[in-house]
């Protein structure tokens, strides 16, 4: 992305979600970006995303973790999606990592999906999208 002069700009980031995060909460904020920032967006993509950011705040929370937040940075034909979770044990962490139709859905959906987790700061969920 540039502003027409040659110098990249950088993308801007979208706080879709207080904390701790819920699913409608972030079902009703990222479906505002999408439609503002990607009219073009077919249904089924729109309807992917918005599941499985869902998926991934719901399969925590059924395993006692709380989402800290979820961000987005868009770009021309992409959305960059990090979801945050408050720090856990590791048993929390390998319930919810091996909780199925969440991690299988965002792998399939995501052009990059990335897993991070440390005690301080806890599990992040880094899915690159392209929507375009």
């Amino acid at each position: 992305m540039n502003d027409g002069e040659g110098r990249a700009l950088l993308p801007v980031e979208y706080r879709l979600t207080g904390r701790p995060a819920s699913v409608g909460e972030a079902q009703q904020a990222l479906g505002r970006l999408l439609d503002g920032r990607f009219p073009s967006c077919s249904a089924s993509a729109r309807a992917d995303t918005l599941l499985v950011v869902s998926q991934l705040i719901d399969a925590a929370q059924q395993h006692g973790i709380d989402v800290a937040g979820v961000t987005a940075r868009v770009g021309d034909d992409l959305i960059d999606l990090h979801v945050e979770y408050e720090p856990q044990t590791d048993v929390q962490v390998e319930s919810a990592l091996t909780d199925g139709w969440a991690w299988t859905n965002a792998a399939s959906l995501a052009d990059k999906l990335s897993i991070t987790q440390s005690s301080a700061e806890g599990l992040k969920v880094r899915l690159l999208v392209r929507l375009q």
